[in-house]
C-alpha cells in the first residue's frame, strides 16, 4: 500500500475520536493490497475498539485486506466470536467465511 497514506491511517486508528477511527480503519482496503500485514495488523487491532461501530468497520475491513487463510486474520475474527464484544455472530461468522479456507481448524 502507499506508505505515507498507510501511516496517516496508523495515526488516525489511535484519535480519541471513535467516527476518526471508523473512518480510518474503512479506509484500509482503499489503500492497502490485498495480503498487507500492516494493514491486517491494523484492523485487527481495532476488533477490540471500545465502540461497537469501530469493530464492525475494522471486521469489514479485515475481510478485504486479509488473504483467504490468513493465520493472524482468522484468529483474530475467531477470538471475537469467543468474547463479548457485541459483534454479532452473523457477522463474524460471515467473516470467518471469507478468511477462512475450507478445512481450516482455528
Amino acid at each position: 500500500g502507499d506508505e505515507r497514506a498507510m501511516a496517516v491511517v496508523n495515526k488516525r486508528l489511535q484519535h480519541c475520536d471513535a467516527c476518526v477511527r471508523r473512518t480510518a480503519v474503512s479506509l484500509l482496503p482503499k489503500i492497502a493490497e490485498v495480503g498487507d500485514a500492516r494493514a491486517v495488523a491494523m484492523a485487527t487491532t481495532l476488533l477490540r475498539d471500545p465502540v461497537p461501530a469501530v469493530r464492525f468497520a475494522a471486521l469489514d475491513s479485515l475481510t478485504h485486506v486479509a488473504t483467504k487463510g490468513d493465520d493472524i486474520a482468522i484468529a483474530a475474527v475467531t477470538a471475537n466470536l469467543e468474547e463479548s464484544f457485541e459483534l454479532s455472530s452473523r457477522a463474524v461468522g460471515n467473516a470467518l467465511i471469507r478468511v477462512a479456507e475450507q478445512g481450516d481448524e482455528q
